[in-house]
């Protein structure tokens, strides 16, 4: 494979201010690794100044770009839904999957036409470059109307996400390689991802292993621009019994909070968390979460693919219609639009939305147990800590990923995988032999049985598979996307998650934990901190551990232990912690006071205080007393208090009830 590296310039963050340094689409089909996600390559791609057919493996992308860029793109509604949340914990619905009928969308194909033409007419009267946003299903029809206009030449297609290509023939393979060869002979395509494709999987189809393989590299003329994502591992015993607490911690109002420094104040501000992003690749999970939970549909956003199976699902078990309690699919809220406090993802997201929240957190559930519940540590942990956009949030890098190795009685030995896929190889051949040898009269009988038994079996014992776009009728061929799906789904569960340990290693792997040193020392203090019996006792440790722990070692162990413990060191320091005695209500207390919302308790004492106030001290400190109780301001009012925010006079004044001359403040200024 012909890899180029492209080194990115120093200070240049998105693909807007990259293409000022020379960067632009080649003419010829080429590969580009961008690396990272969140650098606004598809953003550009819809701004830029060339005409743009943008292929996405997920229509929530496609209606997510829609919804941002309005009527300066086109969006190509599928005439065939061939997106499918497997949920193969369930035997019913894998084989509703498997036997799913499609969803027919009605966009007939000349009013598709039609409404194309008046979109680039448009465009071209305006000078304006055309933008088509297309599912992979419906690509074909669009380049086909695109060469009836004469046209197509002009265009440049972006396959994004093309990773998927690979991952979702598993379970929409036909629809993966019609697309695929329906792009060989595409001159201007460019083939784009964020995720680190692994090479033998490249190198195992045609097409793709002799095309040009740009990768970008961030790191190298500016390090601090790559920040690697902080994934905390959990042990999952159940999915409900992993995410109710943190959920139900949401619904009490015990929310997670983190001290971030503030610049514009020049300390250390106290940031809250009030939404949480929960990715399960099970609808039937996401169900069995919200009932046991008691969520209502105003606190949950459901995204999911937008099949009738599914909303079928959804309604059948959650929805209670005499008492108005009704569940949808959600959709991802753009930037400036209202979001509940609960999202609920399957593998659909991970490609198909961005998120502009300023305080979510992210969790992950993971079980190796059930094929498609277990997330791809190298393909899938990327795209999911990408998704939070924006910078301001705190929890953007920040992952909690429940992980359930794979049980011993579940694993398979490879020598046996090996064999059984040489099996399925050989039965491919021999059925595509026979197919050559069948008379010309009794080749689309045998072209329908081998279809069907495709769709009923899921390639359970080969890779033939019908092309219907290859010629003049239907013809079998032996689809290599499948193999290597079934090739990966056994690498993700039977070695990815073979154990603890070797969940680690993929996430160090992959970049995302410490080096082996740093880890030993993380490892050795959390031996220690563990094993003592309450938090005075590991505040205490925390505050004085003899072992050396550099800036990043200590960062690791703040995500490993519950925050309030990050928050009394950072917030308080060890010496004030130690002052306390490391006591959790007193230094709760403190914390309160000194982080409480500045903000909040300011606009209060100007309602309630103005310039040129006379007042008792004894009244300033009734009323500062109520101001603290209703805002919960855990802290002893004090007459002086107002010293933050005026300038005072002291002096006195006559008591109406006694008649008595008490002191005062007079409020002759504002600080």
């Amino acid at each position: 494979m012909d890899k180029t590296i492209i080194q990115v310039p120093k200070g240049i963050r998105y693909f807007n201010e990259f293409e000022q340094c020379g960067f632009h689409l080649d003419d010829y089909p080429y590969i580009l690794d961008k690396k990272m996600p969140g650098c606004g390559f598809t953003s550009w791609a819809l701004t830029n100044s060339q005409n743009i057919i943008l292929a996405s493996p997920r229509k929530m992308l496609m209606r997510n770009k829609k919804k941002q860029h309005g009527d300066s793109v086109f969006l190509v509604q599928s005439q065939i839904n061939t997106e499918v949340d497997k949920d193969l914990n369930s035997a019913s619905a894998s084989s509703a999957n498997n036997n799913q009928p499609s969803e027919i969308l009605e966009v007939p194909y000349p009013k598709l036409k039609a409404d194309i033409k008046s979109y680039i007419g448009d465009r071209i009267s305006k000078k304006l470059p055309a933008k088509i946003l297309v599912t992979y299903d419906s690509y074909r029809k669009v380049r086909e109307i695109l060469e009836e206009f004469n046209i197509f030449q002009e265009f440049y297609t972006i396959v994004d996400e093309f990773q998927s290509i690979f991952t979702d023939s598993r379970f929409k393979s036909s629809t993966e390689m019609e697309f695929t060869e329906n792009l060989m002979s595409v001159q201007k395509v460019c083939f784009v991802s964020a995720t680190p494709m692994m090479e033998e999987y490249l190198e195992m189809l045609d097409y793709f292993k002799d095309l040009p393989y740009h990768e970008l590299d961030w790191g190298t003329l500016d390090p601090g621009r790559l920040i690697k994502p902080n994934i905390k591992v959990r042990s999952l015993k159940s999915v409900n019994t992993a995410i109710k607490p943190i959920i139900q911690s949401y619904k009490d109002g015990k929310f997670e909070h983190k001290l971030v420094y503030n610049p514009s104040l020049g300390r250390m501000e106290d940031i809250e968390s009030r939404e949480l992003v929960v990715y399960v690749n099970s609808v039937t999970n996401i169900i069995g979460i919200i009932k046991a939970c008691g969520l209502m549909p105003d606190e949950v956003n459901i995204l999911c693919s937008d099949t009738p199976y599914n909303a079928n699902r959804i309604s059948t078990r959650l929805n209670k219609k005499r008492q108005g309690i009704v569940y949808t699919i959600g959709e991802p809220p753009v930037e400036d639009e209202p979001r509940k406090m609960f999202t609920f993802c399957t593998r659909t997201v991970y490609l198909g939305a961005d998120f502009y929240s300023d305080n979510a957190r992210t969790v992950i559930l993971s079980d190796a147990n059930i094929d498609t519940l277990a997330v791809d540590i190298t393909l899938d942990l990327p795209q999911i800590m990408g998704r939070q956009r924006l910078k301001e949030n705190p929890w953007k890098d920040e992952a909690i990923l429940f992980v359930r190795p794979l049980m011993k009685y579940k694993a398979l030995d490879e020598e046996e995988f090996r064999k059984e896929i040489e099996r399925k190889l050989k039965e491919t051949q021999d059925l595509l032999s026979s197919y050559e040898n069948t008379p010309d009269d009794a080749k689309m009988s045998l072209v329908n049985r081998l279809e069907k038994v495709a769709k009923v079996f899921n390639y359970k014992d080969d890779y033939v598979s019908v092309n219907h776009h290859s010629g003049s009728q239907p013809v079998p061929v032996f689809n290599a996307l499948v193999a290597i799906a079934e090739k990966r789904a056994f690498e993700v569960q039977q070695k990815d998650y073979a154990d603890r340990f070797t969940v680690f290693n993929r996430l160090m792997e992959s970049g995302n934990l410490l080096s082996q040193e740093q880890t030993y020392n993380v490892q050795v203090f959390m031996n220690t901190f563990d094993g003592l019996s309450n938090t005075r006792e590991k505040m205490k440790y925390l505050c004085t551990t003899d072992i050396p722990l550099n800036d990043r070692e200590l960062e690791q162990i703040f995500r490993e232990i519950p925050d309030f413990y990050r928050n009394f060191y950072l917030g308080l320091g060890p010496d004030r912690c130690k002052a306390l005695s490391y006591n959790y209500t007193w230094m709760q207390k403190e914390y309160e006071v000194k982080f409480f919302n500045s903000s909040t308790i300011k606009d209060r004492i100007f309602e309630s205080f103005k310039v040129g106030d006379k007042i008792s001290v004894a009244e300033v400190k009734d009323m500062l007393r109520q101001i603290y109780l209703e805002l919960g301001y855990k802290k002893n009012p004090k007459a002086t208090d107002l010293n933050e925010w005026f300038v005072i006079k002291e002096g006195k004044i006559k008591d109406p009830s006694s008649g008595k001359w008490v002191k005062s403040f007079e409020l002759t200024g504002l600080k």
